[in-house]
């Protein structure tokens, strides 16, 4: 709001308004955060309730807002579990490249030798 009454305000020669902000807030982990609004200083689980609140008011419309309150907290009691997500272990780049199997393997110039 106020970064475009200063815009509007310089080419119309007017004076702009110096940025104050109300606060800074900032999640430090799991249920944890750090926050200084209006000059109050708070850390720890608060803050991070603080933080999400917050957030929540900026959030545009009821529908979006209650949807991302109960996603949080469902999320906060059940968390998501990574075992079915279906991550792969990925090879090392100092591993040894594995041989294709003798039914899959190449003859000189690259091209694959037919299974006997």
């Amino acid at each position: 709001m106020q970064l475009a009454a200063n815009i509007v305000a310089k080419p119309n020669g007017r004076p702009t308004q110096p940025f104050r902000p109300k606060g800074q807030l900032s999640s430090i982990g799991p249920n944890k955060a750090v926050a200084e609004v209006m000059g109050l200083k708070v850390s720890g689980f608060i803050a991070w309730l603080m933080r999400r609140g917050l957030y929540l008011l900026r959030i545009p419309t009821f529908v979006r807002n209650c949807r991302l309150f109960f996603e949080w907290n469902r999320a906060m009691f059940f968390p998501p579990d990574i075992a079915h997500f279906g991550y792969r272990r990925t090879q090392r780049r100092s591993a040894a490249p594995r041989p294709l199997p003798a039914a899959h393997s190449q003859d000189e110039g690259g091209r694959r030798a037919a299974a006997s």
